[in-house]
């Protein structure tokens, strides 16, 4: 699929903050129906979870893609997401356009470059404006170095990917430890994502949960199932229907690389 965003002109930057709601589950319908935009609680809520899931892979694609160091790359991201939301520019994203990843990227590219020049102009004597930078980043100058072989775009998804598990893993975490089985989830998870042949047996993972090893080797493959079925979640209001296979196929290919 051709995506159908591009990278033209975008309105000059404004700012703004808000805090989202832990609690809110993103949809895209939700963020739809919000025609107010930032003005809406609802619609604020939905745009602003949005970016807290995909805070990471903004700030890979400004450090890799666009060579910007650690700092600086949190606050451009931070002066971003604060744009995108209080600007009322996600509502334009649409599945059926493009994938929202494809939708982010080129609306970040474009706000690089009108930052950029924003600063020249700055430069030449221009007014200075100060962004309020509070990027809740987990990451370090360190943690998340490009591999040898990857391109910026490559790291970008791979981010991208790491996010939208992260995410799913989260829901069905907050699942489990409302049903007080936590110690089961954080078992389960291991071999969700490990390599064949890496990490503990079933035999003892078993004996941890008290359980027999084919009943451990049952909810292994429940809860892999569960975890697709969240993942679905997460990514099915951002991609079209006929897209849902492909993107999640995707995913998975970006986490093995």
């Amino acid at each position: 699929m051709s995506d159908h965003y591009t990278t033209s002109s975008f309105p000059s930057t404004t700012t703004g903050r808000g805090q989202h709601d832990p609690n809110f589950v993103t949809r895209w319908d939700v963020v739809n129906r919000a025609k107010d935009g930032a003005d809406s609680k609802e619609g604020l809520s939905a745009l602003e979870e949005i970016c807290r899931i995909y805070r990471h892979p903004i700030y890979v694609a400004l450090r890799f893609k666009h060579g910007y160091e650690h700092h600086d790359a949190e606050d451009i991201a931070q002066s971003f997401i604060t744009w995108l939301i209080h600007g009322g520019y996600l509502r334009r994203a649409d599945p059926e356009k493009g994938r929202f990843r494809s939708f982010l990227l080129s609306y970040l590219d474009n706000y690089v470059s009108n930052h950029r020049r924003k600063q020249q102009a700055q430069k030449r004597g221009g007014r200075i404006v100060h962004v309020a930078a509070e990027f809740p980043s987990e990451t370090n100058r360190t943690a998340v170095e490009p591999r040898d072989e990857n391109t910026p775009d490559k790291e970008f998804d791979r981010a991208w990917t790491v996010a939208t598990f992260r995410e799913a893993l989260d829901r069905l975490r907050a699942k489990f430890t409302a049903e007080n089985r936590g110690e089961e989830f954080e078992t389960l998870q291991e071999f969700l994502l490990r390599k064949r042949g890496e990490g503990e047996s079933y035999s003892t993972a078993a004996a941890k949960l008290g359980i027999t090893e084919v009943n451990m080797r049952q909810r292994v493959s429940r809860f892999g199932r569960k975890f697709r079925q969240t993942l679905e979640e997460v990514i099915k209001p951002m991609v079209a229907e006929k897209e849902l296979d492909d993107e999640l196929s995707y995913l998975w290919r970006c986490f093995e690389k």
